[in-house]
């Protein structure tokens, strides 16, 4: 890898809401309401203001489990993107100072330790991180974005061709880099080096013949060194796309070329569900254990795509009826997996993502399925 670390050619870095009461989305849709578990909760407090009206109390459980929960790079900046899209900059902000705390000398936020493996875990709090200073205009949240655009555009290894590694010591991009990588170089201002990330890793991953992408791609050897259709890596494809379609200027040429992907991806995604509409860890082997992060990160990508209409514009037609159908069955098989304390059960589990548990990323994700869900609810 060190022979390819900043050869490659780089960028240039330059100076709650109510549910609508229509009848129309009941039981053909599903509502929140249907989302707060059968428990013995005893808030009584269920006309509280609070994120999405019936969904208050599993919402807010989530997220304050997800608070709870100790948080490496990655997950931190996934939290910070759900607190970003949730509007709730009173968390949010406090999340982008403890992450640049834990800021190394070479521009990574919220790193754990002086031995972060990621290259491109800790951009998935560049957005956020990004807003927080736009939001506060304090200079130390300012200068810290500057360093990590710095890194992103010019320091991260990358190869030949400029596209960044996934980890150091590692000449490999990895499903899961489309998701920490090209939104932030979007939503810094730099559409045309996000939209080659972007295209690097797809291009190196995606398999047509099975119409997803594989885990890890070894650049050294131009072989997939995990060709497993891991579900959550498709998860990430999935959000990081529809996060880019979002960011990218309308114009953009690329976007087309995006939402193509996109279409196709969510598509097939959920063509691997089982007999009983579960995903599996491994998308196309049942023998692994059920999964339920994927469909979190499925209904975001959906509802996202709605909404902005990219996904289907023509809110009358069945396609458009379908896909919201189908993520509403979906997030409420997501939602009845929330215990008591508010842990998303039966997930690919954090810290080694090798067996079913729960993991501070998909807690995160949940919230931003719910919310996206809602705003694509409210729009109709």
């Amino acid at each position: 890898m060190k022979k390819h670390h900043r050869k490659g050619r780089t960028a240039k870095v330059r100076p709650e809401e109510n549910l609508p009461e229509s009848e129309d989305f009941g039981e053909e849709a599903g509502s929140f309401s249907q989302f707060v578990p059968d428990d013995d909760d005893d808030t009584g407090e269920d006309d509280l203001p609070g994120w999405y009206g019936p969904a208050w109390r599993t919402a807010d459980k989530v997220s304050r489990a997800l608070l709870a929960m100790q948080r490496k790079s990655w997950e931190q900046g996934t939290a910070m993107q759900a607190y970003l899209e949730l509007g709730d900059f009173e968390t949010l902000i406090p999340m982008a100072f403890d992450a640049v705390s834990r800021m190394l000398p070479d521009g990574r936020p919220a790193c754990l330790s002086e031995g972060e493996g990621g290259i491109v875990d800790p951009c998935s709090a560049g957005e956020a991180l990004l807003a927080a200073a736009r939001e506060t205009k304090n200079p130390v949240l300012i200068d810290a974005e500057k360093r990590l655009r710095s890194w992103a555009l010019e320091e991260a290894p990358r190869n030949r061709d400029g596209i960044v590694y996934h980890q150091m010591h590692s000449e490999e991009f990895w499903s899961d880099s489309i998701y920490m990588l090209p939104p932030y170089l979007a939503a810094a201002g730099f559409p045309e080096e996000a939209v080659r990330q972007w295209r690097g890793y797809t291009q190196a991953l995606f398999i047509p013949e099975k119409g997803l992408l594989a885990h890890r791609f070894c650049d050294r050897t131009e072989s997939l060194s995990d060709p497993s259709l891991w579900g959550v890596g498709n998860g990430w494809a999935l959000m990081g796309t529809a996060r880019l379609i979002g960011l990218l200027p309308r114009k953009n040429p690329a976007r087309r070329e995006m939402i193509d992907f996109e279409q196709r991806l969510i598509d097939t995604v959920y063509q691997c569900r089982d007999g009983k509409g579960r995903f599996h860890n491994v998308l196309d082997q049942p023998d692994t254990f059920p999964e339920y992060g994927i469909a979190s990160m499925w209904c975001y990508a959906v509802y996202r795509g709605l909404r902005e209409k990219w996904l289907e514009s023509d809110r009358a037609s069945q396609r458009y009826r379908k896909y919201r159908q189908n993520a509403w069955e979906l997030l409420r098989q997501v939602i009845k997996k929330v215990d008591r304390y508010g842990i998303l059960r039966e997930v690919c589990a954090s810290p080694d993502f090798s067996h079913s548990g729960f993991a501070p990323e998909q807690q995160a994700v949940c919230l931003m399925a719910v919310h996206a869900g809602n705003q694509c609810l409210e729009d109709l």
